[in-house]
């Protein structure tokens, strides 16, 4: 079928599915771009079918101006779900590049993850495009590519395609929970370890406090250390990322952990000045 329009611009915040729109779009030969940069994104509109994330969404309304008669697709997710992905996305990156900072700065107001910018841009942007949409319904499609159960046919019906028989692409869905699992199964590998290393390390200590040399000590203190501060790090970060998850196993673990090597330290500095007396 042949298009009747001019452009596709993915207008969705990131983490809204637009990668998976992306994906949707090439299926239908459409030469698609995901997150052009902004420095150059005439240039690569001129070049592409579609383009997608907020590149496009922090200047929907120069693009419609630009590209008359263009179709648009505001990419939609629950605030809550969001918000997480946002700050677990955000987690991950030391210093974004120049673009990625212009892009964040125009669209949130700010660089870095601020809770309070990022829901309060979530909601001014879906307002600002329902409003400028108003009176051009047939050039707007809303879709929740997270939710949404027929997403191919509010698609297709929406660009004139053929609904095709496959599922809907959903890129990226499990880089998150994934990293969640994975990190702690890590941690819970240190934990046997590393209480495993102190129990057998303490038991020398008291058995024969005058016969296991300085480095012995030395390095058992500093597992104890290590141990201490990384996992009351990973605990805070963890309520932080995934308050609503059901961690609280591990979670308990590790603040037992942290309490036993505070409660073992103190026992075992009293007893060796009990054996030294």
């Amino acid at each position: 079928m042949k298009n009747n329009f001019n452009k596709i611009f993915g207008i969705g915040l990131s983490k809204t599915g637009t990668t998976s729109l992306t994906k949707a779009l090439e299926y239908f030969g459409y030469k698609a771009k995901h997150n052009p940069r902004p420095h150059i994104l005439y240039e690569m509109v001129d070049k592409y079918d579609a383009l997608t994330d907020i590149s496009i969404s922090s200047n929907y309304k120069t693009l419609d101006e630009r590209y008359p008669n263009s179709k648009f697709i505001l990419t939609i997710r629950d605030m809550k779900p969001w918000l997480k992905s946002c700050h677990f996305e955000l987690s991950k990156e030391k210093k974004p590049n120049e673009w990625r900072a212009e892009n964040r700065l125009k669209t949130y107001g700010t660089v870095n993850w601020d809770r309070r910018k990022f829901k309060k841009a979530h909601k001014r942007h879906i307002k600002d495009v329902m409003e400028y949409f108003k009176d051009r319904p047939e050039d707007l499609l809303v879709l929740d590519t997270f939710n949404e159960r027929n997403k191919w046919k509010k698609l297709c019906n929406f660009l004139n395609k053929e609904i095709p028989d496959i599922e809907f692409p959903h890129k990226r869905k499990s880089s998150y929970r994934t990293f969640i699992k994975i990190h702690i199964y890590k941690n819970e590998i240190l934990i046997k370890y590393g209480y495993l290393q102190f129990k057998i390390s303490r038991k020398l200590i008291k058995k024969n406090p005058q016969k296991i040399n300085f480095f012995q000590k030395f390095i058992t203190k500093c597992i104890q250390l290590m141990f201490s501060i990384t996992l009351a790090f990973e605990i805070k970060r963890l309520d932080i990322i995934i308050p609503k998850l059901k961690f609280n196993e591990f979670k308990r673990v590790l603040y037992l952990y942290i309490l036993s090597l505070t409660n073992k330290k103190m026992n075992y500095h009293r007893n060796t000045r009990i054996d030294n007396k």
